[in-house]
């Protein structure tokens, strides 16, 4: 399965869960979270109320739930007139029958016993004699209308709530008392606030009714067949763009692999993926790894090429002293003619032989695996006096003054054995090309050596000077390798070998551009 068609899948898995965990939450959970959210809201808005009408003794500004039911009574301590608030009324009750007199004086005597902190579960009313006493003041023996009301048992209609009444202390002049029933359709709850001041009392009321949301269940059931249609073709087209904006740069690194596997040299552009993420960061390393196994393959390449030069220019090179090494042998084998005086003709065999040594042993230096380098600090001034001592008997012979300038703390961080190859043969290059009671120049710092000699290069020669079996000169029985040594080194370490012919000097600088 492609990775479209898996992610697809995946999301489709992951809508079905979805929609299985919001079902079971509308159905199992939300419930019990409305109408705990519910009553905690409606007791919040009532003690708001409560607190708000202390402030203003007013109902104008205050906003509540079903505020026809919200009542406040203000009780002095002294006296039986009761000023009652409403939402849609202000106003006063006068209690003039002396009868309700002892029950507005047992509230207030139930409030002053208690102090400044009122508690109400030590109070113990008759809530049946309460009612009793009220029918007979409403409905006397000879009034018109005769009321017989029983108390019924709330506990045939409502539910007891698992914990009917709380209390709850809002400040300490303050006490909220919440009582709640229940159906099976619904809640009631009953809210009193009771506030002790110096002179009144205020007493709060509402009622409120929150319906359970089990009404609406079946309306939550019927619309899941829309709700899983959205859901899912949603789930498509966010899985269409997802999948496109993973799948489309992982295309074009694929396609980057397909033409570098294809391309005759490696070659391939690179990606460009915007953004920060981990695709993109895998192409900007795919990139990289392309960029550098296209330097390594233009390494091995000039490698390859150069080994080929390399082998050509030699095998051309031994053929001159292999074909005289040959003449010279068969004539003292044969005795013919002059090579019959085997004490003379034996050296110059000797010589010949000792050329092609010469070069077959520059051939397996070079061509042989690339050694490691190991590089450390080089003290350059006894390296260059080691290499001049070396060579005591070409200078001496030839009567040439050799000049060093430089620190004698001067240093390169560098393999002191492939340097010393360097610096050899340029210092022996110079010493072979200069003519006798010549002056050489050596200036070595820590940024780079170079060394004068006199000497002249045509003109044609200075682009090749760095090529193998290249010589400046064909009168010197040399082969041609010192300054090819010398550049391959140099290459070898990351130095710069560069060589100039201002007039009729020989100016080779070498530069430790690694440094």
């Amino acid at each position: 399965m492609k990775l479209a068609g898996k992610t697809l899948l995946y999301s489709f898995l992951l809508a079905i869960v979805i929609i299985l965990v919001i079902t079971a939450y509308n159905i199992f959970l939300l419930p019990s979270l409305y109408v705990s959210y519910a009553r905690e809201q409606n007791r919040t808005d009532f003690i708001d109320a409560h607190q708000e009408y202390l402030d203003t003794r007013s109902y104008k500004t205050i906003t509540i739930p079903n505020p026809i039911t919200a009542i406040s009574f203000i009780i002095p301590k002294n006296g039986y007139d009761i000023k009652v608030s409403g939402k849609l009324f202000d106003g006063e009750v006068k209690i003039n029958n002396p009868i309700l007199h002892p029950a507005i004086d047992l509230f207030r005597k139930m409030l002053e016993s208690s102090g400044e902190d009122v508690d109400f579960k030590d109070a113990e009313i008759n809530g049946e004699q309460l009612f009793q006493q009220i029918l007979d003041l409403i409905s006397p023996e000879d009034s018109p209308i005769q009321l017989d009301l029983k108390s019924t048992n709330v506990g045939d209609i409502y539910l007891d709530d698992d914990d009917v009444q709380h209390f709850h202390q809002v400040s300490d002049k303050t006490i909220v008392m919440e009582n709640t029933v229940s159906d099976q359709s619904a809640y009631y709850t009953n809210f009193f606030a009771i506030t002790k001041l110096a002179n009144e009392t205020i007493v709060s009321y509402h009622a409120v009714v929150t319906p359970t949301i089990d009404d609406i269940r079946p309306v939550m059931v019927n619309s899941l067949p829309l709700t899983i249609l959205v859901v899912f073709l949603l789930t498509l087209l966010f899985s269409q763009l997802f999948s496109y904006r993973i799948i489309a740069p992982i295309l074009k690194l694929t396609q980057q692999a397909e033409t570098m596997r294809n391309s005759p040299r490696g070659k391939a552009a690179a990606v460009e993926i915007s953004g920060k993420d981990e695709i993109s960061q895998l192409a900007h390393s795919l990139n990289e790894l392309y960029a550098h196994l296209q330097r390594n393959y233009q390494e091995l390449e000039a490698e390859n090429l150069r080994q080929e030069v390399f082998l050509r220019a030699s095998s051309h090179e031994l053929k001159t002293p292999l074909a005289a090494s040959m003449l010279l042998v068969n004539g003292m084998i044969d005795k013919v003619g002059k090579f019959h005086d085997t004490d003379q003709y034996l050296p110059e065999v000797r010589d010949q032989v000792m050329k092609m040594q010469s070069i077959v042993d520059e051939m397996l230096s070079l061509n042989r695996s690339r050694q490691q380098i190991e590089r450390e600090i080089v003290i350059l001034q006894p390296l260059v006096q080691a290499i001049l001592d070396s060579m005591q008997v070409q200078i001496l012979q030839k009567n040439i003054k050799v000049l060093t300038e430089g620190s004698a703390h001067a240093s390169v961080y560098s393999d002191e054995s492939s340097l010393k190859k360097i610096l050899a043969n340029l210092i022996l290059n110079a010493v072979e090309y200069s003519p006798e009671n010549s002056e050489i120049k050596i200036r070595f710092s820590d940024n780079g050596f170079e060394i004068q000699n006199p000497g002249k290069i045509e003109e044609s020669l200075l682009p090749h000077i760095f090529e193998p079996f290249v010589s400046g000169s064909s009168e010197e029985e040399n082969h041609g390798l010192g300054l090819y040594v010398s550049s391959y080194y140099a290459r070898l370490l990351g130095f710069s070998l560069t060589l100039d012919n201002p007039g009729n000097q020989v100016i080779t600088r070498l530069l430790f551009s690694n440094r």
